[in-house]
């Protein structure tokens, strides 16, 4: 069963509101936290390739889902650190899905690692990245922003933490 995470209207990757955005959404499942996207044109670099910039946000979108859904802390995260290595081509008008997993949290900055591969399970590019805890009041701005589907079932962790900061969901 896919769990949801909210989006934020203005965001680059998964925001409703931004014309020449993803419009992907993030989801929890089988442990894990994924994206499955297609590689439309728009989003190109060199000769059918998917640029190098869209497929690193894109990994740091599912990764910093990951770092909130596994890690001790009730906040959003900022990036750390992230490293990428390119194996193959991430290439246009095909389907892929980016997964994370948490590693560990160590003095308060979560460790996670993250892939992007086919539908047939090759791996193209792998990542590994650190976050650390947005403070409170920056993390319920955040949430105050954010918006829920419906129609969608969402992470337990995301409705926790609406339910203890009474915050609306819209």
């Amino acid at each position: 069963m896919k769990l949801y995470f909210p989006h934020t209207d203005s965001c680059f990757v998964c925001g409703d509101d931004v014309p020449n955005g993803l419009h992907l959404k993030s989801f929890y499942e089988d442990g894990f936290v994924k994206i499955e996207f297609s590689a439309f044109d728009g989003i190109g670099g060199y000769m059918g390739v998917v640029h190098g910039g869209i497929v690193a946000t894109i990994l740091d979108e599912v990764m910093t889902w990951t770092s909130f859904a596994f890690s001790s802390y009730m906040r959003l995260f900022y990036t750390r650190e992230m490293s990428i290595k390119y194996k193959k081509p991430v290439t246009m008008n095909k389907n892929y899905v980016a997964i994370s997993e948490f590693m560990y949290e160590k003095k308060s900055i979560i460790f996670v690692r993250g892939y992007i591969q086919d539908l047939s399970g090759n791996i193209h590019v792998q990542s590994k990245a650190s976050y650390f805890p947005m403070d409170e009041e920056k993390s319920i701005k955040g949430l105050k922003a954010s918006r829920f589907v419906k129609n969608l079932t969402y992470h337990p962790k995301i409705l926790q933490f609406y339910k203890d900061l009474n915050i609306d969901k819209h």
